[in-house]
């Protein structure tokens, strides 16, 4: 068992230095070049001022964001900015298990125990989620998703201490504090951080149990944080004021059809059933009063699971019928990893309805932690998330030299003083380089590995009407050429409008 864990534990830590490496060939993209325009155009403090106003109403993220974002080494920190909010990540999930393995389960996991746990629960959710590079590789997104999920994990365990230690009220001011934090993060964590308390509270009038008082403080700041999101200006003028552009039954079609496709997410994908697997082992160790707790409720886990889709299906409607928007894959990567814990937490709860199950477990303990090691080896290396690693390690470092030849490209035209910057064709560029390293084989390596990488959040703002502004302002060349158009800056669109441009 010694030797199947510690195999494990080598391919999942060559697997985390193989991601954290990646993030060496990663360069800006999309929203990541415009705070140095609006701090230009508005002042650092007044650009955060528009954007809350005119954009949307993140009031937690959105500052740092602009502040970050605009500053002078952001190029060159962009790799390790990405760094640390993977490695916070990973941090918030060792906390997390750490407090639910201290305060639900006997025993004491040992700290490397906790690191294999956090790991697995790490590719876990890349294994399942649907866009890995707005989740680790875009740092527009990493500081308004990836960052706050890593709070909301610290979150849930704040819940969990709240339940089983004495200091309620300690609990609840955290919970309230982290609460208008979360919701003013990103949508799915204002969603989840008014549902939670609301959901906790019904279960405990179902179980005819006395609501704690501290536990109105915690329903309180769910209903100020909502109050304040839905006035915040950029919000309003984000979803036009939240009038909505369609009927309520298009809407509920539409959400019906996204909730089916969601869960076919996870249904789909063999790790999901392996980490069920993985929570019911580690149930044969649940604490026996945390079981007879909840063997006191009054839903079973049909219910619980009807809920976990209604709240799926809720949140796609909110988002909508409100805010006039189909949730994007950067939000669903966040919802699949807080519904896989959701899938997680119904287990757990209703882990009294197979205690002879998990007597069995604990006396056959070993053996089946070796079948759950054995099959999420199989399952993580036989997934296309490990296929699509592979890939990426192959085609990243020459995505990255076709995109720092484009900015070099910038940099001698304004060293030669020329005005205007032309930049060849991505998919050109590629072949040429692939051609370079690969000789007479760049042909096959095309075909096998498709370009650009999947890993890299890449919008080829150049060739973008909507972006090459943005692009050309952040490079400070006063106009972009192309193998089809001319765009210039956004200063300059008086001379040369981006809505017609310059061929």
């Amino acid at each position: 068992m010694k030797k199947m864990t510690l195999s494990l534990g080598c391919i999942l830590t060559l697997l985390i230095l193989a991601m954290i490496a990646l993030c060496l060939f990663q360069s800006p993209s999309f929203d990541d070049y415009v705070p140095v325009y609006l701090k230009k155009e508005f002042g650092q403090f007044g650009s955060i001022h528009w954007y809350l106003t005119k954009c949307n109403g993140r009031y937690s993220t959105i500052p740092f964001f602009l502040l970050i974002a605009a500053s002078n080494n952001f190029v060159a920190l962009y790799p390790y900015l990405l760094i640390f909010f993977i490695l916070f990540s990973i941090l918030a999930i060792y906390w997390f298990l750490d407090t639910i393995s201290r305060n639900m389960f006997t025993g004491t996991l040992q700290r490397g125990q906790l690191l294999l746990l956090s790991a697995i629960l790490t590719f876990t959710f890349l294994a399942v989620i649907p866009e890995v590079a707005s989740y680790y590789y875009w740092f527009a997104t990493s500081i308004t998703y990836l960052f706050p999920f890593s709070l909301f994990l610290l979150y849930l365990a704040a819940w969990c201490s709240f339940f089983t230690k004495e200091k309620k009220w300690k609990y609840a001011m955290i919970l309230f504090l982290l609460g208008l934090l979360l919701g003013g993060c990103n949508e799915v964590m204002m969603y989840f951080v008014f549902a939670i308390p609301f959901l906790i509270a019904a279960i405990m009038v179902s179980m005819q149990q006395k609501i704690p008082a501290p536990v109105f403080l915690v329903l309180a700041g769910a209903i100020l944080m909502a109050i304040i999101v839905l006035n915040m200006p950029g919000n309003g003028t984000r979803t036009n004021h939240y009038e909505s552009t369609q009927s309520i039954f298009t809407s509920f079609t539409g959400s019906v059809f996204r909730t089916f496709k969601f869960f076919l997410l996870l249904f789909s994908n063999p790790l999901f059933y392996i980490s069920c697997a993985g929570v019911i082992v580690a149930c044969s160790f649940i604490r026996q009063d945390i079981k007879g707790y909840f063997s006191k409720k009054k839903s079973n886990w049909l219910l619980e699971i009807l809920i976990l889709f209604a709240l799926v299906f809720g949140f796609d409607l909110v988002i909508r019928q409100l805010a006039n928007y189909v949730v994007p894959p950067r939000a669903t990567n966040i919802l699949v990893c807080i519904s896989l814990l959701g899938w997680w937490w119904i287990i757990i709860m209703n882990a009294y309805r197979f205690s002879a199950l998990l007597n069995w477990l604990q006396i056959h303990h070993n053996k089946a932690r070796l079948y759950f090691c054995n099959l999420f080896i199989l399952g993580l290396l036989g997934s296309n998330y490990f296929m699509q690693l592979v890939s990426n390690i192959i085609t990243l470092p020459t995505h990255d030299i076709v995109l720092k030849q484009r900015v070099k490209i910038i940099r001698d035209a304004k060293d030669s003083g020329r005005n205007t910057a032309y930049i060849p064709s991505y998919h050109k560029e590629v072949e040429k380089e692939l051609e370079r390293k690969f000789k007479g084989k760049s042909r096959f390596v095309k075909d096998e590995f498709p370009f650009p990488p999947s890993f890299a959040y890449f919008k080829d703002e150049p060739y973008s009407k909507e972006d090459a502004y943005f692009y050309a302002e952040y490079y400070g060349i006063d106009s972009i050429a192309t193998d089809t158009a001319r765009y210039a800056r956004w200063g300059l669109t008086n001379i040369f409008p981006n809505d017609q441009p310059v061929k």
